[in-house]
């Protein structure tokens, strides 16, 4: 009950500040952020900065053709703080407010609300070491972005584990190439909770990536990464995941190529056919069109793929049936839309969207039918300064 009053608190809170915030002066919106502009006091923020990433919609959806439902949803409510403790020492929490805290079953004992808790040190001018519980150093553009500028994300970073506790080394070649590695726990749960079926643990249940994030004059930036999970006692998955962007001028996209092959399904999407040998792969394309300062518009598409690299046995209707290996989901993704900024020197924005999903299932796939869905959304996004 008190989360929810909290929530309702901070969403009035903050719709109050946007209507304010539309009638004050260009001078006083330069303030860094809400503590000044309330208080007039500026502060040295390099030690502590507190934000509330926001993005709260209007959805109107529709199976098929049909309208089925229509609400107000607050899709993303996270608590952020980081800053520099000084010039050797940085940190950064960031908490998701309408997400549950109990921990009492997550491995790391943190709950799953967090996302990020860790404390990082500056080696040296190239070097930095960061512990804790930390965003996974995995490849991709879209699985990078702050989660409030995702309209729908692709089934592969949906349904992957992106938060983990552990340790990364960080490699600064120069101030446009940075090479990361990064040892993690491999899940967050129990090994059943994860995979669900009760496989026995591995001795170091651990992710391993290695990571490489370049910039090419502002041109072409790569977020690219190789990772291998000991996901259970002779249990890997294998995760590529290729992050491309270009920008030429007022138009910027963005390519991601990922594939996951699993000896457990971690991912959950084929486990009404097999808990075991599933494999993924995923592309997204993202094409935007920053017309002035004010508007922009996009379009996105996205393919995926989700396939049995083994065969397997299940019952259906008290018998045993046997799948072959190979193709058993075919989803599509296709998102348009137009943003406006209404403030030159804020990420503000307010949004209409369309996101259309298919699924489509092969004739392997005998417990699932093809569907698919229309959701139109408007609403806003907003990283809030509050100090």
């Amino acid at each position: 009950m008190k989360t929810r009053i909290l929530m309702a608190f901070l969403f009035c809170f903050l719709c109050g500040h946007i209507l304010k915030a539309q009638q004050i002066n260009t001078d006083s919106i330069s303030n860094p952020n809400l503590f000044a502009y309330l208080t007039g006091v500026n502060l040295k923020q390099d030690r502590f900065q507190l934000f509330l990433n926001t993005q709260g919609t209007f959805d109107a959806m529709f199976n098929a053709k049909h309208f089925s439902q229509g609400k107000f949803v607050m899709k993303q409510l996270r608590l952020e703080a980081k800053g520099n403790i000084n010039d050797k020492l940085f940190y950064r929490y960031r908490q998701r407010l309408n997400r549950s805290n109990d921990g009492s079953q997550a491995i790391d004992n943190f709950p799953q609300s967090i996302d990020m808790a860790y404390l990082g040190a500056k080696l040296s001018k190239h070097f930095s070491v960061i512990v804790g519980k930390q965003t996974a150093a995995y490849g991709g553009v879209v699985f990078d972005l702050n989660p409030i500028l995702v309209y729908e994300f692709p089934d592969m970073v949906e349904y992957l584990e992106c938060f983990m506790t552990g340790i990364s080394f960080v490699y600064d070649i120069n101030a446009l190439q940075q090479i990361q590695f990064q040892i993690l726990n491999s899940h967050n749960q129990s090994t059943l909770d994860t995979y669900g079926i009760d496989l026995e643990d591995a001795k170091l249940p651990l992710v391993y990536s290695i990571n490489w994030n370049g910039n090419f004059n502002n041109i072409y930036q790569s977020r690219w990464s190789v990772s291998y999970m000991s996901e259970a006692r002779n249990k890997s998955l294998y995760y590529v995941a290729l992050g491309n962007t270009l920008k030429f001028g007022n138009i910027s996209t963005l390519f991601d190529f990922m594939y996951s092959k699993e000896d457990a399904d971690n991912k959950g999407i084929l486990r009404k056919y097999s808990c075991l040998n599933t494999e993924y792969l995923s592309y997204v394309l993202n094409i935007n069109y920053r017309i002035n300062n004010n508007w922009n518009v996009f379009a996105q598409g996205m393919y995926e793929k989700a396939n049995l690299s083994k065969p397997s046995q299940i019952t259906v209707n008290d018998e045993s049936v046997t799948l072959d290996k190979g193709n058993y989901r075919n989803s599509y993704g296709y998102i348009a839309g137009v943003e406006y900024y209404p403030l030159s020197n804020s990420d503000l924005h307010l949004f209409l969207t369309y996101v259309g999903r298919r699924f489509d299932y092969s004739d392997r796939a005998i417990l699932d039918k093809n569907y698919n869905t229309n959701r139109f959304s408007a609403g806003f996004v907003y990283q809030l300064p509050l100090f």
